[in-house]
Parts: structure tokens; sequence; C-alpha cells
């Protein structure tokens, strides 16, 4: 898994070896169910059609955020709590809030990061409209349409600090990575596409 990770992030640049190492010592067993491909790099279904995404594509979304040490971290949809646990354990003594509506997947994700030292990162069932803080780095694991682009993104203008950096998956089609920038949001699309279960819907 670790060698399939580093090759992915290595074909858009330098593989970040701070992500790689955070995947070995966060171990993907304890937050899925053992099952004989716990390493490979593939998804797995949580609950219903929620995917718990692939290794490679949870590496390349983090290593956009650019994160560093002691970021504020929102992380909208928590999956099983394995890329909220990688993201506290790269940003500590940083902090990371990681909400979902769906109560079943944040117990879950409570249950499966208690084994590691992550006093930094919390789970809440909560819904990411009501958030008032602002965030150094913003991460949405479910993707959105191209009609809906508009309405996140005045979102994540209100809620992301100046210099901050965000990273927004398409239901169907590629990333965009967002910047803060003189109180004004850059945008830029991934040169990769993914498929993600939808944020609406």
């Amino acid at each position: 898994m670790l060698e399939s990770v580093g090759n992915y992030l290595f074909y858009f640049g330098q593989a970040d070896l701070a992500i790689i190492n955070a995947m070995d010592v966060i171990d993907r067993k304890d937050f899925l169910p053992l099952e004989e491909d716990v390493y490979e790099d593939v998804p797995h279904e949580l609950v219903g059609t929620k995917t718990f995404l692939k290794p490679s594509c949870i590496a390349r979304m983090i290593s956009l955020l650019e994160l560093k040490k002691e970021d504020f971290v929102l992380e909208v949809g928590v999956g099983c709590g394995w890329s909220s646990s990688l993201i506290a354990y790269l940003v500590k003594p940083g902090k990371v809030l990681a909400v979902d509506l769906h109560q079943e997947l944040i117990e879950t994700s409570r249950k499966n990061y208690g084994g590691y030292d992550l006093e930094n990162l919390k789970f809440e069932e909560q819904d990411f409209w009501e958030i008032l803080e602002k965030f150094d780095k913003i991460i949405f694991n479910y993707g959105i349409e191209k009609d809906e682009e508009r309405k996140i993104l005045s979102w994540v203008e209100e809620h992301l600090s100046e210099g901050g950096r965000a990273v927004i998956p398409s239901v169907n089609g590629p990333l965009m990575i967002v910047k803060k920038i003189k109180g004004e949001l850059d945008v830029e699309n991934s040169s990769e596409e993914y498929c993600f279960p939808p944020l609406f819907g």
C-alpha cells in the first residue's frame, strides 16, 4: 500500500514522505474491518453508498492541502476516521475538526482512532453550514456538482483564513484546489479526475 501511494504521489512530483510516514504510523487496519485487502490501495464501502477513499486518493488530497504544524483543519466527511487521524498526526499540535451528518460514521470514527495519541482531533455530528470558525485548511470528502460550486466557494471564502487552502472534489471530475490570497479565492483544478459520493443528496 505504501509503495503504491508513494508511486502515485511521485507521479505529480516529489512524494511527500511525511504523509507516507503518517500512513505507516496510523495503521489502516485499525480503521477498517479486517479484510485481506486492508493494505491494498483500494476503496472500501462503509455505510450504504458511503465509500472510504483509496489510500492514494487520500494522500493526494492531503498533499494538496500543504499542511503545516499548528494548522487548524476542517474535514467535511469522516469516512472511518483514518484520513482525519492522518491529518491530526501531521498538524499536531494543530487541531482537526471532522464533521459528518451520519451518526454511525462519527461513532465508528471515534472508536477507531482511540488507540492513538491524537487529543487534537475532534469528531462531531454536525452540519458544516452551521460552523462559525475560520480554518487554515478545509477538505471535503464528498463531491459537488458543477451548479453547486458557487455556493460552496462562497462558504469556503467566509471560513478560510488568509493564506489558507481548501480541497473540494467533484462528484465526477477534478479536485478544486482553492487558495485564499489577499481576501480573494484563487481556484485551480487538478489534472486528474475522481468519483466521489455526493455532498448533497
